[in-house]
């Protein structure tokens, strides 16, 4: 949910805002999207990295899956919650309950299409661009 300035301000509406102890500026962090990637992404001459969705096929490679700017701060860590992913399988079942990728690996089956889904050594980075 994004957070409205109020009229007048500098500052673009937000995700998340931390004003650091004596500093005059809050820190803002905003999710970008896909229009507003690309486009921070043309401005830095960076011709891979649009954030996509995570197939089966891209399995054990690295996939951008979100795109953010970031003032005064620089986020280092992800530690996903539950019901923050959706996970579909081959067959269309989706998956969007209780699915905790904390552990780095997540598995149900798809009763449906009588198979099994999952992810493992599930990680996350932080890469700047």
């Amino acid at each position: 949910e994004t957070v409205e300035q109020e009229e007048g301000s500098r500052e673009p509406a937000h995700h998340f805002t931390l004003k650091w102890e004596g500093s005059k500026k809050p820190s803002i962090l905003r999710v970008l999207d896909e229009k507003e990637a690309a486009a921070a992404l043309k401005k830095k001459k960076h011709k891979e990295g649009q954030p996509r969705k995570y197939t089966g096929d891209d399995s054990g490679n690295w996939v951008p899956l979100l795109a953010m700017e970031c003032r005064g701060l620089e986020p280092y860590a992800f530690y996903p919650m539950s019901d923050e992913f959706v996970i579909s399988s081959e067959g269309g079942c989706r998956f969007d309950e209780e699915v905790e990728l904390g552990d780095g690996e997540w598995a149900d089956y798809d009763a449906d299409n009588d198979c099994p889904v999952s992810m493992e050594d599930i990680q996350f980075k932080f890469e700047a661009v």
